[in-house]
């Protein structure tokens, strides 16, 4: 993908006019027929075979639910693809797809074709081996291929229960990705999408693992290898939450809309991948628990392998108990992070980021985590209403949240976000920052890179003890411990409970003269719904850039873009007829580009010769209109 957003010039370049070019779409006439045409039931009836001539795979052809839960039980390494949707109202109270304790080793092709209208329930008097449960398998491995399927549609999402005690592992294509025998094996899931509500009401009193796609990958034993996991074009719709029933003390839980747990030895690589769906483990971890940690990611809640995450989005809210981040929790080893963007809340009562919560190693640790192209628009807080563990640590961050040793790299990064950090009592230490709320580095000589990054919005808090002093700052709170972080060519227009950031770090980070604070004048954004509008004002005020996003896949063609600038009471108003308004995939203002992301497309206007005395603007657009203040 191309770069998510010209990040410094979104607060310090001058503007000039769009070029515009139209993107047109077509409406499906037609019965859909699946990316193989196999609507024949007389050539591929229900069980029947195709042979697909570009790989000479053969497959079992699928037209109803019963047929394919007969043939996968009957051959857990065998290669199905669906002709058509299929559409079960059952209740399930095991895996769709074999025994508890099967590996599917196979083929499952969904050819563009959704199974959906079930429900999975596991009760609490279920029992079976091994702690997994998954919807449609238990347990996947070897060179496992699910692509091209849908589980749920869209408003109809697949219910899933989860009451048994012993359920550790939970996903709804799989529970568990088994380890491998050999190193040459990849499981991949590829342009799959799952709506499901999953919910979990059963007290385990162990370690717990729940994912949208997948719960936990297994643990390589001293006769298997590291094993290779694929996740590209896959999204996961709906939501993860726990109900009282579920709150235990003294033990762990990861949770991610995509992955739970992803074990060490082995690697993993999701791509063009997105989470709609809130993450939420508040009734599940106690916050006074001493020896549990929660994790939870809008993409995954733990990594313990080398890992890259590419043009991923999280838009759901994620809560947890101590680490939580819109992409991912936390991980132990390295991993790359390229054009991943948040949306969504992200709230913890210790460790909270826009892309990751933390990060936490010993001073040993050369692992490097690389951060290009990454933005958080969410609001980010790190909040403990109680009375912490003596010596606690705090901290929040538009990007990482706590980075505790390692080898750190950040390159057109982005926040515009909020960040709080509040803690009632006095006990611990909180930090918070527009990039990263705390940082260590690891080793001599060496040096972490914090390089052309912006951070806008506002750094707050409502300490409530006189002895305890919040360290804020604009972008990178450093420790005196470790060797530098270097900031170059970053901007920044942040507040702290209401006055302005002039530091850009704090402890061991050096700054030098290529770093600017900018007036809040620059940048403003406002959302709703589907909808979000910037407007971005030139440095001497005499021009205004407005951006409207939209997460459809088109802008409405009967309705127009108004604009309106207002001096005081007075005003102009500037309306872009629907006739001439284009969803544009790419927006390109001084050599710089705008890109969309993952569906979501841009429209923009640039009003030029505004006067010096302007106050306000609005943008109206489909029943939503947008306020932004231009006096500040």
């Amino acid at each position: 993908m191309k770069k998510i957003v010209s990040l410094v010039i979104v607060l310090t370049m001058m503007l000039c006019m769009f070029p515009i070019s139209s993107m047109t779409a077509s409406a499906e006439t037609t019965e859909f027929k699946g990316l193989v045409d196999l609507s024949n039931k007389t050539q591929y009836p229900d069980g029947g075979s195709y042979t697909d001539p570009k790989t000479d795979i053969t497959y079992t052809v699928v037209r109803s639910a019963n047929k394919l839960i007969e043939v996968v039980k009957a051959d857990l390494t065998g290669n199905y693809i669906l002709a058509e949707n299929i559409k079960t109202t059952s209740t399930y109270k095991s895996p769709m797809f074999g025994n508890t304790n099967d590996t599917f080793t196979g083929v499952l092709d969904g050819n563009g074709f959704a199974i959906y209208g079930f429900t999975t329930t596991y009760p609490s008097g279920w029992s079976y081996q091994g702690g997994c449960v998954g919807v449609l398998f238990n347990n996947i491995g070897g060179n496992a291929t699910i692509k091209n399927l849908s589980v749920g549609r869209s408003g109809e999402n697949v219910q899933v229960t989860v009451s048994a005690v012993g359920a550790g592992m939970v996903g709804v294509i799989a529970g568990k990705i088994a380890s491998s025998t050999t190193a040459e094996n990849t499981v991949t899931i590829s342009n799959v999408n799952v709506y499901a509500d999953i919910s979990y009401t059963a007290k385990k009193e162990a370690t717990l693992c729940v994912g949208g796609i997948i719960g936990k990958t297994d643990r390589p034993s001293s006769s298997n290898v590291a094993y290779r996991v694929n996740i590209n074009d896959t999204n996961f719709y709906g939501s993860i939450s726990f109900n009282q029933d579920a709150t235990v003390s003294g033990y762990s839980t990861y949770v991610g809309g995509m992955v739970g747990y992803f074990y060490g030895g082995g690697s993993l690589s999701i791509q063009r991948s997105s989470n709609y769906a809130n993450v939420d483990t508040t009734n599940r971890a106690s916050v006074t628990s001493p020896n549990a940690n929660a994790y939870a990611g809008g993409i995954v809640g733990y990594i313990g392998a080398s890992a890259t995450i590419s043009d991923c989005l999280n838009t759901g809210n994620v809560i947890a108990d101590k680490y939580c981040g819109g992409i991912i929790g936390s991980a132990k080893e390295s991993v790359s992070f390229n054009n991943c963007v948040n949306y969504g809340i992200v709230a913890s009562n210790r460790f909270a980021g826009g892309i990751v919560a933390a990060f936490s190693f010993s001073e040993s640790n050369t692992y490097e985590f690389n951060f290009e192209n990454c933005i958080n628009n969410g609001n980010i807080s790190s909040s403990y209403g109680e009375e912490p563990p003596s010596g606690s640590k705090f901290a929040a961050g538009g990007i990482i949240g706590w980075a505790n040793f390692g080898i750190y790299s950040l390159n057109n990064c982005g926040n515009t976000g909020n960040i709080s950090a509040d803690n009632a009592k006095s006990s611990g230490e909180i930090r918070a920052a527009g990039m990263i709320g705390n940082s260590y580095t690891s080793g001599t000589g060496v040096t972490a890179t914090i390089n052309n990054c912006f951070s806008t919005g506002t750094i707050s808090s409502s300490l409530k003890n006189d002895t305890r002093e919040l360290t804020a700052v604009a972008l990178c709170s450093g420790s005196t411990a470790g060797t530098n972080f270097v900031l170059t060519n970053c901007v920044w227009n942040m507040t702290f409970n209401g006055a302005k950031i002039a530091v850009a770090g704090t402890g061991k980070v050096t700054i030098d003269s290529t770093n600017t604070s900018v007036d809040n004048k620059i940048l403003a954004k406002e959302t709703a719904n589907e909808f979000e509008a910037r407007a971005q004002m030139s440095e001497d005020g005499t021009m205004l850039r407005v951006l409207l996003l939209t997460k459809n896949a088109e802008l409405d063609a009967n309705e127009p873009v108004v604009i309106k600038i207002y001096q005081g009471n007075t005003g102009k108003q500037f309306t872009v007829p629907a006739s001439s308004l284009f969803a544009l995939e790419e927006v390109n203002a001084a050599d710089e580009i705008y890109c969309g992301f993952n569906g979501t497309l841009i429209f923009g206007a640039v009003i030029k010769g505004l006067p010096s005395d302007v106050t306000d603007a609005t943008v109206e657009y489909a029943g939503q209109t947008f306020n932004f203040d231009l006096s500040k």
